[in-house]
């Protein structure tokens, strides 16, 4: 797993998103849970799952966030919420042939329905060409 919420700039996101790239094998698969990046800001928090984002100041292709894990404890730290289109465009810079997101599925039952309908995380799927 790795979490390109850490990058601050497009360049982070492309040096990580290189990193994976050098250490897979051809035709390997990079796979990492992410902030969801369609996550809508309007519709349903994470509060009642233990976290809370609170949106900050707007940068080129996302914006910074303010991220409280609700535990004993709790810990709060920075990140960086990126759109899906830097995301990609440094997963396909770095050399990968493709990059996409895998849509979170949220467990059954009542308590999982806000999840559902705007879940914070997702994954990223990048492959490595065969050369």
């Amino acid at each position: 797993m790795w979490l390109v919420c850490y990058a601050r700039t497009f360049d982070d996101l492309a040096a990580m998103a290189r990193t994976a790239y050098d250490n897979l094998r051809p035709g390997g698969e990079y796979v990492g849970v992410e902030m969801n990046p369609r996550f809508d800001w309007q519709g349903p928090p994470a509060t009642e799952y233990g976290l809370t984002h609170r949106p900050g100041a707007r940068f080129p292709g996302g914006r910074e966030l303010m991220v409280t894990l609700h535990v004993d404890p709790p810990i709060t730290f920075r990140a960086c919420h990126w759109e899906a289109e830097p995301i990609v465009d440094a997963f396909h810079a770095a050399g990968f042939t493709s990059a996409g997101f895998v849509p979170a599925v949220g467990p059954g039952g009542e308590f999982w329905a806000d999840f559902r309908q705007n879940p914070t995380v997702t994954a990223i799927r990048a492959v490595k060409g065969q050369r």
